[in-house]
C-alpha cells in the first residue's frame, strides 16, 4: 500500500481524524456496489458530509466504504456511517443519503473535491 503525501498535505500534521489513507489501486477490491452520487454537502455543526444518489448496482450497508478516487489510479475509502432514504419535493423519485462522520478537515477535503456528478464503487474494506 502507497500512501499519496501529496493530498494528505493539506490536513495538519496532528490530523488524526476519519479520513482513510489513500491508496494506490494494485490491489483489486471486490464491489459490492455502485453508488451514483448526484451531489454532496455538509453540515458542520452535525460534523458530517452527505452523499445523495442512487444505488445503481449491487447494494450497501452502514460501515461498508464508498471508495472517492482522485484519478485512474489513486483513491481513497470512507466509511458510510448512516443511510437514509430521501425524498425531494421536485422529483418523484426516492434518493438514497449516504451519511459520513468526519471532523473539520475532512470536511473541507471533501467539499474541495466537488464530488457530484460521478460513480463511486462500494466496498466492504477500507480504512477509516
Amino acid at each position: 500500500m502507497y500512501i499519496f503525501s501529496a493530498a494528505l498535505c493539506m490536513l495538519p500534521k496532528t490530523y488524526t481524524g476519519t479520513l482513510a489513507v489513500i491508496k494506490k489501486k494494485k490491489m483489486k477490491q471486490e464491489h459490492e456496489g455502485m453508488f451514483e452520487v448526484i451531489d454532496s454537502f455538509a453540515i458542520r455543526k452535525r460534523k458530517q458530509f452527505y452523499l445523495i444518489g442512487k444505488v445503481i448496482k449491487g447494494k450497501i450497508q452502514e460501515n461498508w466504504f464508498v471508495n472517492v478516487p482522485f484519478n485512474e489510479s489513486l483513491s481513497m475509502t470512507v466509511r458510510i456511517n448512516q443511510i437514509e432514504e430521501i425524498e425531494m419535493s421536485s422529483e418523484n423519485e426516492k434518493y438514497t443519503l449516504l451519511i459520513v462522520d468526519c471532523d473539520d478537515e475532512a470536511i473541507d477535503l471533501f467539499l474541495a473535491l466537488k464530488i457530484g456528478l460521478e460513480y463511486l464503487p462500494i466496498t466492504i474494506e477500507g480504512q477509516d
